[in-house]
C-alpha cells in the first residue's frame, strides 16, 4: 500500500510540474545551458532500488560550470535511504556532464564513487520545466531529472533509478 501511495504522489506531482511549462512562454538567451557561468542545485529524489526491490527517498545538490553554450559539467553529492530503514544511507559523489540537445532536454552522465571507495556512476536526463537566464543578474531554472544511479559493489543489475524535481540559481 505505501508503494501505491508513493508511486501515485509522485506521478501527480510531475504532471502537475509539467503544466505550467506548456502555460507560459518562456525567453532563452544566447545559451542552452542552465545559467551562462554557474549554478548550484539543489532538490529532492524518490525512487527504486532494484537490488532488494524497495522504494528509496532523499536530496540531491550540485555545483555545475558552464562549459559550452551546450554543455556543463558538475560536481555532485547524492544522498537517499530506503523508506522502509531509513538508517541505511547510501551516498553517491559524482562528476557530471550534462549536455543540451534542446533549451529544455538534456542527457547527463556521471562517474565517481561512493564514501568507501567503491566506483559508482549514473545515466540519465533532465527536463526544463522553467527556465530564467537574463542578460545579466541571477539566473534559475526548475527541472525535473530522471536518472539510473548503480555502483561496482551492486552492480548495473541492481542499481537505483531516481526521479528528481530539482531547482537551480546561478549566474
Amino acid at each position: 500500500m505505501k508503494k501505491r501511495m508513493a508511486y501515485t504522489l509522485v506521478a501527480v506531482s510531475l504532471i502537475l510540474l509539467f503544466l505550467p511549462a506548456q502555460a507560459f512562454g518562456q525567453e532563452f538567451g544566447d545559451t542552452m545551458t542552465e545559467s551562462r557561468l554557474f549554478n548550484v542545485e539543489m532538490g529532492f529524489l524518490t525512487g527504486y532500488r532494484l537490488g532488494d526491490e524497495e522504494t528509496v527517498f532523499g536530496r540531491t545538490t550540485a555545483l555545475n560550470f558552464a562549459i559550452m553554450e551546450n554543455a556543463e559539467i558538475g560536481l555532485v553529492h547524492t544522498r537517499f535511504s530506503d523508506s522502509e530503514a531509513p538508517t541505511v544511507v547510501n551516498q553517491y559523489n559524482l562528476a557530471r556532464f550534462n549536455y543540451f540537445f534542446a533549451e529544455q532536454v538534456a542527457v547527463s552522465l556521471a562517474m565517481g564513487g561512493k564514501p568507501d571507495g567503491t566506483a559508482a556512476g549514473s545515466v540519465g536526463g533532465n527536463f526544463v520545466i522553467l527556465r530564467n537566464v537574463p542578460e545579466s543578474g541571477l539566473s534559475s531554472t526548475l527541472k525535473a531529472n530522471v536518472q539510473f544511479l548503480m555502483n561496482e559493489r551492486d552492480g548495473i543489475g541492481d542499481g537505483t533509478f531516481a526521479v528528481s524535481l530539482l531547482g537551480t540559481i546561478g549566474l
